[in-house]
């Protein structure tokens, strides 16, 4: 584990924690709002699956665009493009930012 964190602090800086702790929590911010506007449960469980899992994602985007709300279109379009299109290092980096914290949440 020293080695990964060693690793992320050459790469990333003395900043790069912090990025992907300010990424995490505004993509989890977007995902509790995704799944208000999608009519699923708003809970942490679905929250941290729809952020890790593609099929759960996938599924919340359709109910997104089937919505058809400037908001609805504008969470799709976000998480398409921004969070999706991310480069593998930082997508990476941030989802295993989201499970450290919702892990951190099941600890309680």
């Amino acid at each position: 584990m020293q080695e990964s964190w060693s690793t992320l602090r050459l790469h990333w800086g003395r900043n790069g924690i912090k990025f992907f702790s300010h990424q995490a929590q505004n993509i989890i911010a977007k995902g509790l709002e995704a799944l208000f506007i999608a009519g699923f449960d708003v809970t942490l469980e679905n929250v941290h699956n729809l952020l890790t899992e593609s099929n759960d994602l996938e599924a919340c985007l359709r109910k997104l665009d089937a919505v058809g709300s400037e908001a609805s279109k504008s969470l799709a379009t976000h998480f398409r493009g921004q969070f999706l299109q991310a480069p593998a290092e930082q997508l990476g980096g941030v989802i295993g930012t989201c499970a450290n914290f919702f892990g951190k949440l099941q600890d309680c």
